[in-house]
């Protein structure tokens, strides 16, 4: 089964990237596709000045940590303790940034997994089910 078929199904891409490795994968899977969709970026420019949006050089580079766009990116702060999560929230673009935040100060939003919805169209169903199973029920 082709891997792009939903891609080239789907007359356009939406894409909110929160990071800018994952904003630079973004562009280049557009260029390294062999067919052309418009893609639509709904990343407004304070999201990536945002002093928390930050990626190591090692994201941009084939063989880093990050080689490829991500569809979502699950939330790093709980990847060792997925088992004292009591609840995802699944978001996009500067709102992540925002909950984030509240999350930070005392009593705000503790034992909440904030997912990144990372492409908005076609819509990866599959990549978020997975993220949101990996939290049990």
């Amino acid at each position: 089964k082709d891997p792009d078929a939903a891609y080239k199904a789907c007359n356009f891409v939406v894409g909110c990237p929160t990071e800018p490795a994952n904003y630079f994968h973004l562009l280049r899977r557009q260029l390294a596709w062999s067919f052309r969709r418009p893609l639509i970026i709904l990343s407004p420019k304070r999201t990536l000045r945002n002093s928390r949006a930050k990626s190591p050089v090692s994201d941009f580079v084939d063989g880093g940590t990050q080689a490829q766009f991500s569809c979502v990116l699950d939330d790093p702060y709980w990847r060792e303790r997925k088992e004292e999560v009591k609840a995802a929230v699944v978001c996009c673009g500067e709102l992540y940034y925002d909950l984030l935040k509240v999350r930070e100060q005392a009593g705000g939003l503790s034992h909440v997994a904030l997912i990144r919805l990372e492409q908005l169209a076609p819509f990866p169903a599959k990549d978020l089910n997975v993220a949101l199973e990996s939290y049990g029920d």
